[in-house]
């Protein structure tokens, strides 16, 4: 895919995240996962999209509540969708450490969350009230 059509289409993806996460309400109750129906505990991505809905109303206690990491991944679909929609953004050098560990430690952030939250949280707390 050449560059050009992978910006417009990363562009097209991230503005559409954006107003569906600002214009649409999710039910009380999402569908629970897999593991979470087969374990009784939260995946590592468990709340992720209703904080992610909560956040983007301007709700921050309630979008945290539901995953604390969800202003996160906000702010990289915001960046995402800014880094398409102005061309000069794209011209500014990413330093090599960033780019070299910035995945493996947004990996390592989501699964010390996740497994914190799924083996140290009370059992009894329900994470789809």
């Amino acid at each position: 895919m050449n560059p050009a059509r992978s910006n417009l289409t990363a562009l097209v993806c991230s503005g559409a995240a954006l107003l569906l996460l600002c214009s649409y309400t999710p039910g009380a109750r999402i569908p629970v996962c897999g593991f979470h129906w087969l374990t009784g505990r939260p995946c590592l991505l468990c709340g992720l999209t209703r904080g992610l809905f909560q956040i983007a109303k301007g709700h921050w206690a309630a979008g945290t509540g539901y995953h604390a990491l969800s202003p996160l991944v906000l702010l990289a679909i915001l960046a995402i969708f800014v880094g398409n929609l102005w061309p000069p953004l794209q011209r500014i050098p990413v330093p090599a450490i960033l780019r070299k560990y910035a995945w493996p430690c947004s990996a390592g952030l989501f699964l010390g969350y996740g497994v914190g939250r799924a083996f140290f949280m009370n059992s009894t707390t329900s994470f789809f009230n």
